[in-house]
């Protein structure tokens, strides 16, 4: 997939300013309709279990997509996707990431690409990208304040949640409740539209990895 395609689906949900209530998402895995797809997340899965970096740089395509910048003094774009992610170091919040987007499934598209997380192709095309995100686990707490102590005030189960305007709290979304009431999910008990996704085209008896991208 191009930059000009990834572009052009959040200019078109991006615009929109569509409201929801009540509205509900809930990721779905279809890997296991191809068995060589399914293989390949297994494998993949035992990569990121063990911060297997060669197994990464064996999968990405030759022009694999990583930012939606410029990357100036790249040797190749897989040269820079490891770099860019510093996919060499344990530590690196990659491992965290394509963990997280595995684990909320993929979905076969027409073409017989898969897209992780599936919550990615499922999202309505009328839901503007910055201003929603959805809960991905059954009665996932809603708090009063940023912080695990603070009181519980509702729970959500894969309901899709407005956000507030100013995000300014680090590993939390800010909820619009309406009627100038607020309150906080964790990060990694909720998925945005703009938080990091991947996509894998089938080339020959094996599969590569189109692109791993957060962002507008």
């Amino acid at each position: 997939m191009r930059f000009s395609l990834i572009a052009a689906f959040f200019l078109i949900m991006g615009c929109s300013t569509a409201q929801t209530k009540n509205s509900y998402l809930k990721p779905v895995d279809q890997s296991q309709e191809d068995p060589t797809f399914k293989i390949f997340v297994q494998d993949l899965k035992t990569a990121i279990a063990q911060k297997d970096s060669h197994f990464i740089k064996k999968i990405l395509a030759s022009d694999v997509q990583y930012t939606f910048g410029g990357d100036l003094g790249r040797k190749s774009a897989r040269e820079g996707f490891m770099k860019y992610y510093n996919v060499s170091n344990p530590q690196s919040d990659f491992w965290k990431h394509i963990a997280r987007v595995l684990e909320l499934g993929c979905k076969k598209t027409e073409s017989h690409h898969f897209v992780c997380p599936s919550l990615y192709s499922l999202w309505d095309i009328h839901l503007n990208v910055f201003s929603y995100a959805v809960s991905t686990h059954d009665n996932t707490p809603l708090y009063k304040e940023p912080n695990n102590a603070s009181p519980v005030i509702q729970k959500a189960s894969y309901e899709i949640l407005k956000l507030a305007q100013d995000q300014k709290n680090q590993g939390w979304y800010t909820i619009d409740l309406g009627s100038d009431k607020r309150a906080y999910i964790q990060e990694d008990q909720a998925w945005s539209p703009i938080d990091y996704r991947m996509e894998f085209n089938r080339v020959g008896s094996g599969w590569e990895m189109e692109y791993f991208i957060a962002g507008e």
